[in-house]
């Protein structure tokens, strides 16, 4: 499975819900945190629910307007 999560900024919730169709559709089983969410917390969920990868959307230490993976 993939923990999908996202941060507070403009547009993240969305992405983060694109990308966790996207992997849905494709057949993995995806955790979607309910609200936004702190790299370490994903990092715990994907150890706590025994996921494969992480995925968080956020611009991390970059402008708002640069939102990715990471």
């Amino acid at each position: 499975g993939v923990a999908v999560a996202f941060d507070a900024r403009h547009g993240s919730e969305r992405f983060a819900r694109l990308a966790a169709g996207t992997l849905a559709g494709a057949g993995c089983r995806v955790v979607l945190f309910p609200t936004f969410a702190p790299t370490p917390l994903l990092a715990y969920a994907v150890a706590h629910q025994g996921c494969a990868a992480g995925i968080v959307v956020t611009a991390s230490h970059n402008p708002k307007e640069y939102n990715g993976y990471k």
